[in-house]
């Protein structure tokens, strides 16, 4: 005769292999939930140009071709062209 275990009973093995197949659903359940990401971007205000700090250009025309060695002008900015060609009644454009 085997001797069995005192924990040991003959629903052992039902209620384990219930227990099992519960986690197994569980562990599924969980992994195939869509996961709510949190957004990586970070909103940063860009300041809006002051328009009270242009000046009309000299000349109907605006120099904005681009060299190598010097940083963008700024007053090939589209805001300041916008800004010009609706303040500035002699203001051609831009040449480039």
């Amino acid at each position: 005769m085997v001797r069995k275990p005192p924990h040991f009973n003959e629903l052992s093995f039902p209620y384990l292999s219930f227990f099992i197949l519960a986690m197994a659903f569980v562990i599924l359940l969980f992994s195939f939930t869509p996961y709510i990401q949190k957004s990586v971007f970070i909103n940063i205000a860009i300041p809006t140009p002051n328009h009270s700090l242009y000046v009309c250009p000299n000349s109907p025309w605006v120099d904005c071709m681009p060299s190598p060695d010097s940083p963008p002008k700024p007053q090939c900015h589209s805001d300041y062209l916008q800004w010009a060609r609706q303040n500035c009644p002699d203001f051609q454009g831009a040449a480039l």
